[in-house]
């Protein structure tokens, strides 16, 4: 799996094919205020745990790779509440219609119906600096 993509990659892609370019194959990518504002508000969920809420048991960090899209990676979170899974990215901006995340969440998702042999209908991304949670649902269109 060395030479499989990193889903955090499939959003610097969609964001801006220069910066994938510069970051990915280059090896370029210097701390930035971004870079270093994000890895703080992670720091409360960059260890691996189970945790329950009520009926919902929540995954941190739980890693998935999908052998047919040769991507791998950590999601944040992954809910599962009465065998729905839901995957959840921490985000330090604003809710707004950044398609970059939803393509690595949706690449996340992806990796997660592979490896559980479940169907995942949406995901979940949580914007830090709006403290909400917007639900990207995926179609088919969503995955060709």
């Amino acid at each position: 799996m060395d030479d499989y993509l990193p889903l955090a990659y499939l959003n610097a892609w969609e964001y801006c094919p220069r910066r994938f370019y510069w970051e990915y194959v280059l090896g370029e990518m210097e701390d930035n205020a971004h870079i270093i504002i994000g890895r703080h508000i992670h720091r409360n969920i960059n260890d691996s745990e189970l945790i329950w809420e009520g009926n919902t048991l929540i995954r941190k960090q739980q890693w998935v790779w999908s052998d047919r899209l040769r991507v791998k990676g950590i999601i944040d979170a992954v809910e599962d509440t009465e065998g729905e899974l839901v995957p959840l990215e921490y985000k330090k901006g604003r809710m707004a219609n950044h398609l970059n995340d939803h393509f690595q969440l949706c690449g996340a998702a992806i990796c997660l119906e592979e490896q559980s042999g479940r169907i995942v209908p949406y995901g979940e991304i949580f914007y830090h600096a709006n403290r909400r949670r917007e639900r990207v649902v995926f179609s088919q269109l969503s995955v060709l």
